[in-house]
């Protein structure tokens, strides 16, 4: 059996692995070096990227599969799509604030994509993917496009009062 001074001993050392650190040492691989902060709007863009990925590959490779039956296989629409990744990917790795040649190109784009979306639903010739995929891309871009600049640090348009 143990003895009293032993659970002492041994309460003593386990209170002193814990508060000094040493059992981090140990446990490296649950710790995260490096927090990672992926907004709302970048796992949005990323997903309309493949999504659009998605079915220009379908377009290409099987233009007869049960995907396409609701988009539509065009080349036009070949286009738009490639228009469109070509887009999301330029606003993923740009970070804000934007130059205002940069947002004026996006905002153009956004109208293009979704007048070509307009113009394909009312001849009927667009599937819902399309249509889902189009309309979300032209108001991801259209809200890039009229994006607030913030000022940056330290330099304030408002007086400083003492």
């Amino acid at each position: 059996m143990h003895n009293l001074n032993d659970v002492r001993q041994f309460v003593k050392y386990v209170t002193y692995i814990t508060s000094t650190g040493v059992a981090s040492r140990y446990n490296r691989s649950m710790e995260v070096k490096q927090k990672v902060n992926i907004s709302s709007k970048q796992v949005i863009t990323a997903g309309s990227i493949l999504m659009a990925l998605w079915l220009l590959g379908s377009s290409i490779m099987q233009p007869d599969g049960f995907v396409m039956s609701f988009a539509a296989g065009g080349a036009v629409h070949g286009v738009l799509r490639g228009l469109i990744v070509g887009a999301l990917l330029a606003v993923l790795l740009s970070r804000p604030p934007r130059s205002m040649p940069f947002r004026i190109v996006l905002g153009a784009v956004s109208s293009v994509v979704l007048a070509g979306a307009c113009v394909s639903m009312m001849d009927y010739q667009i599937g819902i993917l399309d249509a889902i995929l189009y309309l979300q891309v032209s108001i991801i871009l259209a809200i890039e496009a009229i994006e607030n600049q913030k000022a940056p640090v330290g330099l304030s348009s408002q007086p400083h009062r003492t």
